[in-house]
């Protein structure tokens, strides 16, 4: 199967590469996801032509104007390269027969296709862009050209997010939401519209039973596997209505078909759907095995190495299922990732996770029986003497250095950071580390805030005492209380802690 997988990425590749060369790559909107595969023919320090080519192109205006953004939108669903087209006399529709062949396709198809690139193109041109114009190993005017595309792209991504609130097609923004919220660079100049619509799609679920329903023919009021696995996603990575996210998993794991392959109600498995569900579980749901999916991805992959559902949309579906085969072995803290707080669950000063979310997280690792019986390591650390720095020096020196703090925190990859209040916070690992990554990822960083506290402020000690302990995933709030109280009576042994401060796991030495 390792062998087969392999072989199905390194055709994708392939196919990616050719794309990237070919002589009408600029026409398709999606060739940036040719620039992003690891062997594609052209690198992102190579972005320069394509820049070029889009500034040339004239904007068009209105909400249905393919040309709004200078990457354009694909023409009656047609790929947008001659490189990623069928062979003559090959079927043009490959998902969804009960949608496809409705009525809305055949009167007009661009409009369909649309749907349907709309959400891709901007998760993949805001992603890639982004990417260019927060790297510094390019020229500064390539970043500053792709800073200034996107600054000009942003208000009408904005309006098309925004025409997307009023909920009519629950299949197209889910899929926009998962895939947006998946690209930190699209999160980060579109977060506010992102949030919302986790919001508002989070809000109907709940009102629907935990899942995602459809709103029209032919899916109305059906449970839609690709929409609750889509929105599962987006949820917990913007840290929205985490509570919901354990009905919606379960529902998508419950439905997986025998052929390893997911498909919404009267269809047969399609490669959209299945995406979204097999990226959903390697994510959230440590006892999936993906070893039935990779097969199902690899029967269903074209001999020229493209991965298609409708037609416009192959550059990026080959591009994200080859991404997904390379990940979904992994082992499961590679593949999970704590979401990112909304701007009121997080703290003004330090920007770090506040509690008001912490018990609805807590309720996601107890809910999913397998992330809840994986072992999970929480350290908690408060800073000696901080009160009487802050009476010395005062209130604006004593943000200062929790700003410094919670910046410090923020670069320890992988760990979740929590400010419970004042001077005091939890760091959560991922579940299913090692025992011990936690301490051992504080051992470094003890001594660099040492180092930084004594060039900040000479003479001034302000020292972390850190409590550390493992439990299970469900067993958190437990483990909290525990570690409350351990952290009391380290303050009482260890009132003015040396410099570099003091860890201790509780039950061990110090």
């Amino acid at each position: 199967m390792t062998e087969d997988r392999d072989a199905a990425i390194a055709r994708a590749e392939a196919a990616l590469g050719r794309l990237a060369s070919a002589a009408d790559a600029f026409d398709d909107p999606l060739i940036v996801s040719a620039f992003d595969a690891p062997q594609a023919a052209r690198a992102v320090s190579d972005v320069r032509p394509y820049l070029l080519f889009l500034r040339a192109r004239a904007l068009g205006y209105g909400r249905s104007n393919a040309r709004r953004f200078r990457w354009g939108l694909s023409h009656r669903s047609e790929p947008g390269s001659a490189a990623c087209a069928l062979p003559p006399g090959a079927l043009p529709v490959h998902w969804r027969p009960l949608e496809v062949g409705e009525e809305s396709f055949a009167r007009d198809a661009t409009a369909y296709g649309q749907r349907l690139m709309e959400p891709i193109a901007l998760a993949a041109q805001f992603g890639f862009w982004g990417r260019v114009a927060d790297d510094r190993s390019l020229a500064s005017d390539v970043r500053a050209e792709a800073a200034a595309l996107l600054d000009e792209a942003t208000p009408i991504a904005e309006n098309d997010l925004a025409a997307w609130f009023g909920a009519t097609d629950p299949w197209r923004d889910t899929f926009a939401l998962w895939l947006l919220s998946g690209e930190p660079q699209a999160v980060g100049r579109l977060r506010d519209l992102i949030f919302a619509l986790a919001i508002r799609y989070g809000s109907l679920a709940i009102r629907q039973g935990g899942l995602v329903r459809g709103q029209r023919f032919p899916f109305k009021d059906e449970a839609l596997i690709s929409a609750s696995a889509q929105l599962a996603l987006g949820l917990w990575r913007c840290g929205m209505y985490p509570s919901v996210v354990p009905s919606l998993t379960a529902f998508v794991a419950d439905s997986v078909g025998e052929s390893g392959g997911w498909a919404d109600p009267g269809q047969e498995p399609d490669v959209l759907t299945t995406l979204a569900a097999a990226d959903l579980l390697a994510r959230i749901d440590p006892g999936f095995d993906p070893g039935a999916t990779i097969d199902w991805f690899v029967r269903h992959q074209e001999a020229a190495g493209w991965w298609r559902a409708l037609d416009p949309e192959v550059p990026w579906l080959t591009h994200a299922v080859s991404g997904w085969l390379e990940v979904a072995e992994q082992p499961f803290p590679e593949r999970f990732s704590w979401p990112e707080a909304p701007i009121w669950a997080r703290d003004r000063l330090t920007g770090l996770t506040t509690m008001a979310i912490l018990d609805e997280l807590e309720t996601v690792l107890a809910a999913v029986p397998a992330l809840g019986a994986l072992p999970i390591e929480v350290a908690f650390v408060d800073l000696a003497g901080f009160g009487a720095f802050n009476s010395r020096q005062g209130q604006v020196a004593g943000d200062a250095v929790l700003a410094m703090l919670g910046a410090s925190f923020q670069a320890l990859a992988g760990i979740l950071p929590v400010r419970i209040g004042g001077d005091e916070f939890l760091l959560f690992g991922k579940p299913g580390w090692p025992a011990g990554a936690v301490a051992n990822a504080l051992e470094p960083w003890r001594h660099a805030w040492a180092g930084a506290m004594a060039s900040m402020n000479p003479g001034e000690l302000v020292s972390p005492r850190v409590v550390w302990s493992r439990s299970t995933s469900a067993e958190l709030s437990r483990l909290r209380r525990a570690l409350g109280e351990a952290i009391g009576a380290l303050k009482l042994e260890w009132p003015n802690p040396p410099a570099e401060g003091v860890i201790r796991e509780i039950g061990g030495a110090s």
